[in-house]
């Protein structure tokens, strides 16, 4: 009898606990995934605010962005994207992003953070014959890498 009790109470503190999630996501909660989770949260809402410079406090000094292709035409550093950034706003009236993490992966090894999420994102843009609101969709991956104990997004955005 007391062993069929052990092997209950073991097999309930084994099998009883599933981990816990980020509310809305598949990731575990624990501290470091919450640090990215709370970072990537943070883009967002400077994004949806039009807010260059907080965008630009979570970038690394080596941000690189080879835009996807092997054209170096399109290549931007951290100066780049401020650049880019700047003008992208400019030209619209509102927008608003949406972003669902699919996976926190920590390279230790190479003390970097490659989070792949969908996004979708909308904007209003001002035109001689009116408003227009215009949406994207995709999946994408934004990497980030520990620079003076911070994680920083080196790529991705």
């Amino acid at each position: 009898m007391k062993v069929a009790l052990f092997l209950l109470l073991f097999s309930i503190i084994i099998y009883g606990c599933p981990p816990k999630y980020i509310p809305g996501t598949t990731i575990v909660d624990n501290d470091e995934n919450r640090a990215i989770f709370t970072l990537v949260e943070k883009y967002r809402r400077a994004f949806d605010e039009k807010d260059i410079e907080t965008i630009m406090s979570l970038v690394s000094k080596n941000f690189y962005e080879n835009g996807g292709n092997a054209d170096p035409s399109d290549d931007y550093n951290a100066e780049g994207l401020r650049k880019n950034l700047k003008e992208k706003f400019s030209k619209t009236k509102a927008q608003g992003l949406e972003i669902n993490i699919r996976s926190i992966d920590f390279d230790e090894k190479n003390n970097r953070v490659s989070v792949k999420y969908s996004y979708f994102v909308k904007f209003q843009m001002e035109l001689a014959t009116g408003d227009k609101w215009e949406t994207a969709s995709d999946i994408a991956e934004i990497v980030f890498v520990k620079e003076g104990g911070e994680w920083k997004i080196i790529k991705g955005l």
